[in-house]
């Protein structure tokens, strides 16, 4: 018997009942593959299980590059049903998984909606049995790294100031932990851990950390770690190679190679004072000592906020102490950041901005209204130039960016940093000082070693503010437009001084002299550093108004200051020579390319060689440096300059990625 279509009942009941269980199949594995809404940077499912501790055994292998072992994590259920762990993962073999039990459990590595290259994989673990919620557990992972785990720099000897042995760092902040071990990768996850460590002899190693036992040997020398205070997995560190260590206050120190320790020590022999600045105006530090490890300069940052073992920048050492004001934000971070963590990605600018805030009251303190003022003034002049370049109505102008199948990196800007700063200034502005400094502490304590996002910052300064005098300023704060509109701040602080009437007057004066120098061009030496930025900067902004002998008349008098040795003078120097055509420096400009990894400055330079039609030059300089820059540093230039990570033969015009460029710290 057949239907009006010709097709046999029992058949049209098999087709709908076996396409009805494919579809019931595959949203049931949609259920499983998809990540937390908590935070779209993860791939872990976070709202049904988290992370109290976890417990590295590894054995790093120069020879090999590479870091083999195990992870093992305890969970606990969030969940009244609970039968599966997934977590994060990039550029790992994965070998096993095994319970408390050592019993193995089965796995899936998925790569979830095609986003492998931006999220990494997801690791879908399925348990042995059910847990309920509060239940706890245990599961290890053996694993070891590959070449194509982003979080690494391993560098050959001749990359190094010793240039004898070779040397490790990783670099885990916003979403690259997952190349360093399987977990949840999230700032919503904080945990305590333990590590046991081989390094091979005679090499020293730290972790973010406090180093209990050590155990030299012939092969390997033997270190554990342990972190009681819990983190988010963005502050895992490791750094190993020939480093030494050296006190320089009570609670301070500096690690780096032995050949650059002198200089180090020197440049940051007034950590305390730093310390005891910023802790004196909002909470007591909290985690012991303070140690700061400069790197090798293929670092990609101005410094990262490990805890016990924040990363610098080796342009931060110029012989002045001019670059300290990197030490004091990092410092700060002890606090906002640290202490308090953003719970996603969206809600960066609690790390970042209030960081800032924090670290001008520090130096507000030692270093006096002036310095504070040309400080956040440079700041916010980082923060023009970075919407512009994204674009005022760009969505990654917002404090509150939707990175939603997005890497957090393409957010990564002075936005959070200077427009977050803007609006804590603001806020204080608004309800006082001395109400902003009591709410910070109150916010800050309530929160510890816990994560927020700007919801919980916005309702906790409501509910504070209104028990003050203050109370009824509240409705001056336009919290949607703060937070989610994108472009400049509709309200800003001023922080002009006199030291930029001076530096930008002295910039005019060249101008106006058209190559020759002016009469009281020697005002330049009594500048502070963030003078000599402002007049540069002054300089750039006026490009189209002044020709090559402008730069000339200035390399004739200021050539011992523009030579490259002071990263944030020079950055401005020599954009203004790129476009201008002033090609005698273009020497310089290559070796500092060669010389020098740190973001903030690189990305600028290659992005002016762009604008200013020298994109070949770029590639060129780009493709004789890529194995020295960090593989974050390279991936974002290869999208400023429009090109794939394939072969010369294969660049290719990336128009989004042009767009898209931007200076970035």
């Amino acid at each position: 018997m057949t239907g009006k279509s010709g097709i046999p009942p029992a058949k049209v009941i098999l087709v709908a009942f076996t396409f009805f269980a494919a579809l019931v199949s595959y949203l049931f594995l949609r259920k499983i593959a998809l990540r937390s809404a908590i935070d779209p940077s993860s791939l872990s499912n976070l709202d049904e299980v988290t992370t109290d501790h976890f417990y590295l055994n590894w054995t790093i292998d120069f020879s090999n590059k590479k870091i083999s072992g195990s992870n093992t994590l305890s969970f606990r259920s969030l969940s009244y049903s609970l039968d599966r762990v997934n977590l994060d993962i990039q550029g790992l073999n994965i070998f096993s998984v095994t319970d408390e039990h050592g019993a193995q459990l089965n796995y899936d590595i998925v790569d979830v909606n095609h986003m492998a290259d931006v999220l990494g994989l997801q690791l879908q673990v399925r348990l042995a049995k059910v847990y309920s919620v509060g239940d706890t557990f245990k599961l290890t992972v053996n694993y070891e790294t590959t070449d194509k785990s982003k979080a690494f720099s391993w560098l050959n000897p001749e990359q190094t100031a010793g240039k004898k042995y070779p040397y490790l760092f990783t670099q885990c902040e916003p979403i690259y932990c997952r190349s360093l071990a399987p977990l949840q990768d999230s700032p919503s996850v904080k945990s305590t851990y333990t590590a046991d460590l081989r390094v091979p002899a005679p090499l020293m190693a730290y972790m973010s950390g406090n180093l209990t036992k050590y155990t030299p040997g012939r092969t390997y020398n033997y270190l554990t770690f342990e972190s009681s205070i819990p983190i988010p997995s963005y502050l895992l560190a490791i750094v190993a190679g020939n480093v030494a260590q050296k006190q320089t206050g009570a609670r301070t120190y500096v690690i780096t190679e032995p050949e650059m320790l002198q200089a180090v020590y020197y440049e940051f022999e007034e950590m305390e004072s730093f310390l005891v600045a910023v802790e004196s105006y909002i909470l007591p530090y909290a985690w012991g000592v303070y140690k700061i490890v400069v790197l090798p300069p293929s670092f990609p940052y101005g410094g990262m906020e490990n805890p016990l073992l924040t990363f610098a920048s080796p342009t931060l050492i110029v012989g002045d102490r001019s670059q300290t004001t990197v030490v004091t934000h990092e410092m700060a971070h002890s606090w906002t950041g640290n202490t308090i963590t953003c719970r996603n990605w969206q809600s960066f600018w609690i790390n970042e901005g209030l960081t800032v805030f924090l670290e001008r009251k520090g130096d507000l303190s030692i270093k006096g209204q002036d310095f504070f003022r040309l400080d956040a003034y440079v700041g916010y002049q980082g923060l023009l130039e970075a919407i512009n370049n994204y674009g005022q109505n760009s969505n990654f102008t917002s404090l509150t960016p939707l990175l939603k199948n997005r890497n957090p990196d393409d957010a990564f800007s002075p936005v959070p940093y200077e427009k977050g700063f803007q609006f804590a200034s603001y806020l204080e502005s608004v309800v006082g000082a001395d109400n902003f400094q009591a709410f910070l502490r109150y916010f800050i304590s309530k929160y510890r070693y816990q994560s927020v996002e700007s919801s919980d910052f916005q309702q906790e300064f409501i509910a504070f503010i209104k028990g003050t005098k203050a109370a009824s300023k509240l409705n001056e704060v336009n919290w949607k437009v703060w937070l989610e509109a994108p472009g400049i701040p509709t309200k800003t602080i001023d922080f002009t001084t006199h030291l930029i009437d001076d530096a930008t007057a002295l910039a005019d004066e060249f101008i106006k002299a058209a190559g020759s120098v002016p009469s009281d061009s020697d005002k330049w030496k009594d500048f502070e550093s963030n003078q000599k930025v402002i007049h540069l900067n002054h300089i750039l902004a006026n490009k189209d108004k002044i020709n090559v002998a402008v730069l000339q008349a200035h390399y004739e008098v200021y050539a011992q200051d523009l030579g490259g040795k002071n990263a944030e003078i020079f950055t401005p120097w020599i954009r203004s020579c790129i476009f201008l055509g002033f090609t005698q420096r273009f020497q310089e400009m290559q070796y500092f390319l060669s010389n020098v990894g740190r973001m903030k400055y690189i990305r600028p330079i290659y992005q002016t060689l762009v604008a200013a039609k020298q994109r070949d030059l770029a590639i060129t300089i780009f493709k004789q440096n890529e194995n020295f820059y960090h593989p974050i540093a390279a991936a974002l230039i290869r999208k400023d300059l429009g090109i794939t990570s394939g072969s010369e033969d294969e660049v290719i015009l990336n128009v989004e990625a042009s767009r898209d460029s931007r200076v970035t710290y």
